[in-house]
């Protein structure tokens, strides 16, 4: 089965909206440096698990993990183990990862505000955050290119299901089944 992209952006934030919201929910409020740290190391393991597999979809998410390392490094943080890669089979399964990764810039402003209260920022602790929020004008591109990307199948939510279930286990959350 087919979808239109439309159909495809909004199936995709429905179909993982759980998982979206019990990540949401699990990053904290960053009311102390343990918190980002914490933060710090699960989205390394994810991105490490998960960024890598993306080079060969058509649409380039923007790698992170060296900002990663040096923030980690800033923090005097060993780089975490990647947790299990999901399985990412075809088109409407890059795309869905991409989905998820880009999505996630979304968030990194409100992390953003919330590292620089704890004294990070684009020159320590915080150089994902900054480059990952850097460009306003990548998500609605994003949104332009998954329009014009009418050959997407429907196995992209399970996809998008399954890239959200490794970010959870990534921060040592308790995965949300539905």
């Amino acid at each position: 089965m087919n979808l239109t992209s439309q159909t495809l952006r909004h199936a995709l934030s429905s179909g993982t909206r759980d998982l979206h919201d019990a990540l949401d929910s699990g990053m904290g409020n960053f009311d102390h440096p343990q918190d980002y740290r914490r933060y710090l190391r699960g989205t390394y393991a994810f991105r490490q698990a998960v960024e890598p597999m993306l080079s060969q979809g058509k649409w380039q998410v923007q790698p992170l993990l060296t900002e990663l390392a040096a923030d980690l490094h800033d923090l005097d943080e060993p780089l975490p183990q990647a947790v299990p890669r999901p399985a990412l089979d075809g088109p409407a399964a890059l795309v869905a990862a991409a989905y998820v990764l880009e999505g996630s810039a979304l968030g990194a402003r409100l992390i953003q505000r919330r590292a620089a209260a704890l004294g990070f920022d684009a020159t320590h602790g915080a150089r994902h955050l900054a480059r990952q929020t850097g460009d306003a004008g990548r998500w609605p591109r994003f949104l332009q290119w998954l329009e014009e990307s009418r050959d997407l199948a429907a196995p992209a939510v399970t996809s998008a299901r399954a890239v959200f279930r490794t970010a959870l286990d990534a921060y040592g959350q308790q995965e949300v089944r539905a």
